[in-house]
């Protein structure tokens, strides 16, 4: 509970924004939150990016545009859902599922670049 009480924390609210995205091709996992770095327990709320829907994302970062994000970054996303799941990752869309597992594996896994996708992610400049 520690870190609920802290004012950074509360300060850090007016970052959080929620996206929306259709027709909604958002993945998860299980373990669906993506941090920026991974947080002590008092920054857990620091930087993050959480799927609450197939077509919801709820972003908390200074560093990610105000407005929707493009095509480049939901892949992206997907790549780091899937990363970071260690027994399972879903969708509402088979197809999608699979690009996004074969995009992951052909761009990130083939060549060991796994440390870099979630730093790329929240370095969104390379995806405009």
């Amino acid at each position: 509970m520690m870190p609920f009480f802290k004012r950074k924390v509360y300060d850090s609210v007016d970052r959080w924004r929620f996206y929306y995205q259709d027709p909604g091709f958002n993945i998860t996992g299980d373990n669906p939150v993506v941090f920026n770095e991974k947080p002590a327990i008092e920054d857990v709320l620091d930087e993050f990016l959480f799927p609450i829907s197939a077509n919801r994302l709820v972003v908390n970062s200074d560093k990610l545009p105000k407005q929707d994000f493009s095509r480049a970054f939901c892949i992206e996303f997907g790549a780091a859902i899937i990363h970071q799941s260690k027994r399972f990752a879903c969708s509402n869309n088979k197809d999608w599922l699979e690009r996004l597992v074969k995009y992951y594996n052909e761009a990130y896994k083939k060549f060991h670049k796994e440390d870099v996708i979630i730093s790329n992610l929240f370095d969104y400049k390379h995806m405009d």
